[in-house]
């Protein structure tokens, strides 16, 4: 079963096949940070800049009401993405990590555990975008004080606000998957 609801969150990781690295917009889950900067080519040409690199710590929510803790490494912090990316081609790289396709959704095998990108938009093009959801394991988390947290969830608020008024075309475009010509 796939979602055509349309409920990206502040917690969707889009499947995206062009990202060469993972990437979060917020610091919320993430460890071991250290500074890095390096550019980033988005698909509509825009260009971008992580400040930073380190681990993401989550829960994958499914669908079917179950969940898996996991550890994403090397995730870029790009502050001005507007949603989070997990690379295909990090996955694809990773021997440990088996990917494969079942019923137009995406499933992956990390060390027995099963996690299915089970929400899908179909575009106009006839393309989608499948996602799934990871909430931030917190108690990990890098943020310093209290009121460092409350900042970054205000930050958060207002890009997921920004993301809910973009249309999933547009979104789609923006990742560089603007149709299925070549």
């Amino acid at each position: 079963s796939s979602d055509t609801s349309g409920s990206i969150t502040d917690h969707t990781f889009i499947l995206d096949s062009g990202a060469t690295k993972h990437m979060r917009y917020s610091k919320e889950g993430m460890t071991d940070l250290v500074c890095h900067t390096v550019p980033i080519r988005v698909g509509n040409n825009a260009l971008m800049h992580s400040t930073h690199i380190g681990n993401f710590k989550g829960t994958v929510l499914q669908q079917d009401g179950t969940s898996t803790d996991i550890v994403l490494q090397k995730v870029l912090y790009v502050p001005s993405l507007k949603l989070n990316l997990m690379s295909m081609t990090k996955i694809i790289d990773n021997p440990q990590i088996d990917l494969r396709n079942k019923n137009k959704t995406m499933v992956l095998t990390i060390d027995g555990n099963t996690i299915t990108f089970d929400k899908i938009i179909k575009t106009s093009s006839d393309s989608r975008l499948i996602w799934v959801e990871i909430r931030p394991r917190t108690e990990h988390a890098c943020l310093g004080t209290t009121d460092e947290a409350e900042k970054v969830k205000e930050e958060e608020k207002v890009k997921v606000k920004e993301i809910k008024n973009e249309n999933y075309e547009k979104l789609h475009e923006q990742l560089g998957h603007p149709n299925d010509q070549v």
